[in-house]
């Protein structure tokens, strides 16, 4: 898409965590779509951790507290873990003028908290942007609620997020914007961008009663890969293989999953990969049947649109904006009962080979609609445009 001919827009973004980080999973593909895809109206400066998600270690290749340009020429500054990034926003405000914030989260002191309390005053006028990114989800509250619910009360009381705007990526998630922080919210609904280089591997082998699964994110009680096990349990007329790739966020989940799928019949086998490196994901994909995310809540889902585009359909939990699958032909949509998902993994392996190379179809199908869909990046880039004081 050529450029409207506007001036160019310049977004400050503050993010945990940034590529080449991949343990934080979705914030940081989402960003690097936007990034992308807006890439010909926009230029974005990043102020990030060095680090990834769970990790203390510096990100291999980068360089710490010192600007920096990533391949792509995103002006990027690493954080090393005693460097405060708003005042490296500080300085970079006293000589460089940008026309929004963009912050991704509500919860990150460091990244969210502070940036809002101390640079607002730079970006009047709702140029302040915040994307929730799923964290005001139901599911996504019950963990740490005590403690959220504490600082969602702060909020409220200083107002806080008085006078920004809030990026939400669906209906659903602007309902949960409201039901948090009131019906009084700037919310612009903006469906995420994906960046995804695909490839047609249909044709997989496939015979009735043989099943594999394949699981790709983190191993938190979010994601809710125990219940993705405990659905394997009642399985007795197939033999399934499932595949874990992602990083243990939480370890003691992590050890109460590998328990259960020690406890399953000998019919079911789950193997524990660990984290994957985006280079590996065509060869994940190329022999697996089905991608399974028992989700207890995404505001859109990056391995989905990934899924989908290397023609492996999906089995999601019903909170995700990926609906109707099951009328596409490229997935399935269940309740948070393990009983459900037992249902659908039983469809799945049932499926003979022809059959199962209709739903390869329609999940391909379902990632080329959408990945042709130019309206989500001219969405997205007011957003931005729309912030600013510029008409």
């Amino acid at each position: 898409m050529k450029s409207s001919g506007k001036q160019r827009l310049r977004v400050l973004v503050f993010i945990d965590w940034y590529l080449p980080a991949i343990k934080a999973g979705g914030p940081v593909r989402s960003l690097e779509a936007i990034i992308g895809r807006l890439a010909e109206d926009a230029d974005f400066t990043v102020i990030t951790s060095d680090s990834d998600a769970g990790s203390v270690h510096p990100l291999s290749g980068i360089e710490t507290d010192k600007w920096t340009k990533a391949p792509d020429g995103t002006k990027i500054f690493y954080c090393g873990a005693q460097t405060d990034p708003v005042g490296i926003a500080e300085k970079l405000l006293q000589v460089e003028s940008y026309d929004c914030l963009y912050i991704n989260s509500v919860f990150s002191y460091r990244f969210a908290i502070r940036p809002i309390r101390k640079l607002k005053h730079y970006f009047p006028g709702k140029r302040t942007i915040l994307a929730p990114r799923g964290m005001l989800g139901a599911g996504a509250l019950q963990i740490k609620s005590t403690k959220k619910r504490l600082f969602i009360t702060a909020a409220k009381w200083t107002g806080m997020f008085r006078d920004i705007q809030w990026h939400v990526s669906s209906e659903q998630e602007a309902k949960e914007v409201r039901s948090v922080f009131g019906n009084d919210r700037a919310i612009v609904i903006a469906p995420n961008l994906a960046s995804v280089s695909g490839k047609d591997l249909s044709g997989r082998s496939k015979s009735s009663g043989i099943l594999r699964l394949v699981f790709l994110s983190r191993i938190s009680p979010k994601k809710n890969l125990l219940l993705a096990i405990e659905s394997l349990r009642s399985v007795s007329n197939a033999t399934i293989t499932l595949d874990v790739y992602g990083p243990e966020e939480d370890e003691q989940y992590a050890a109460e999953c590998k328990i259960a799928a020690r406890d399953l019949p000998s019919n079911i086998v789950v193997r524990f990969n660990g984290p994957y490196e985006r280079s590996q994901i065509q060869e994940i994909f190329a022999d697996k049947h089905f991608t399974i995310l028992p989700t207890h809540h995404e505001n859109f889902g990056h391995v989905i649109i990934e899924s989908l585009a290397f023609a492996c359909p999906v089995i999601l939990s019903r909170f995700t904006p990926w609906q109707n699958l099951k009328e596409q032909k490229s997935g399935m949509n269940c309740d948070l009962t393990a009983a459900d998902f037992t249902k659908a993994i039983e469809v799945a392996a049932a499926l003979s080979e022809a059959d199962y190379n209709e739903w390869e179809k329609g999940a391909l199908n379902s990632a080329a609609k959408f990945l042709s869909d130019d309206k989500a990046r001219a969405v997205m880039l007011n957003v931005f445009r729309n912030a600013t004081d510029r008409k």
